[in-house]
């Protein structure tokens, strides 16, 4: 099963932010930036919203040389490609961080003779 691109991006988001924040980089955020580049040089589309997926990968590619976390701007703009991948590819239901209610949709219950109902 191929993971959602949502997924990867938010791994990347969640390390670009604990370094915006803390000036700390995760355990493991080598193998985050290298596999969200990876996912994103084989999107099936080419464009995501505004954002060229290669050219985002390219970015994180960057942020694979340890220096390259001084470079404020790229920090930034990765953080920022990040965001607005997630709010793009988010599947529709799910709530998104700007959202009052985080709860989920509630399921249709489905009686015995078929008949499907909202709670």
């Amino acid at each position: 099963m191929r993971v959602p691109l949502v997924a990867t991006v938010s791994e990347v988001r969640e390390v670009v932010e604990t370094f915006r924040q803390c000036d700390v980089l995760e355990l493991g955020w080598r193998k985050v930036i290298e596999l969200a580049a990876e996912r994103l040089d084989s999107a099936d589309d080419d464009r995501v919203g505004e954002l060229a997926t290669r050219d985002v990968a390219a970015r994180l590619r960057k942020l694979l040389v340890a220096e390259a976390w001084t470079e404020r701007a790229l920090v930034d703009r990765v953080a920022t490609d990040a965001a607005q991948l997630i709010k793009l590819t988010l599947p529709e239901g799910l709530p998104k961080p700007e959202d009052d209610d985080w709860s989920f949709p509630k399921l249709a219950t489905v009686t015995p003779d078929g008949d499907a109902s909202r709670p």
